[in-house]
C-alpha cells in the first residue's frame, strides 16, 4: 500500500509541473568548437538563450584575419520554429 501512495503521489506531482517543464522546449546552452573556415583555424562559440518566449541562436568567432558572427532570433509555435530576424555578416579584417 505504501508503493502505491508513493507511485500516486510521483504521477499527481509529474501531471502538475507538466505545464511548467513544457515552457522551455529547447535547452539552452554555450558550446565552444574548433573548426577551419578558407583554410584559417577558427575557435566559435555557440550560445542558445531565451528571453520571453523568443530564443536567440548566436554563433562567433575570429582570427587575425576574419571576424565571423552570425544571429538567429525565432520562437517557437507548437511544434514549428518561427523565424523573426537573421544575420549572418562576416569581416575581413
Amino acid at each position: 500500500m505504501r508503493y502505491w501512495r508513493a507511485t500516486g503521489t510521483l504521477v499527481v506531482s509529474l501531471l502538475l509541473t507538466q505545464p511548467t517543464l513544457a515552457e522551455r522546449a529547447l535547452s539552452l546552452y554555450e558550446a565552444e568548437y574548433k573548426t577551419k573556415v578558407s583554410g584559417l583555424n577558427v575557435t566559435l562559440t555557440r550560445t542558445l538563450l531565451e528571453e520571453a518566449g523568443r530564443y536567440h541562436l548566436r554563433q562567433a568567432g575570429k582570427t587575425f584575419l576574419l571576424k565571423l558572427s552570425e544571429d538567429s532570433h525565432f520562437s517557437l509555435a507548437g511544434d514549428q520554429i518561427v523565424g523573426e530576424q537573421f544575420r549572418l555578416p562576416a569581416q575581413w579584417r
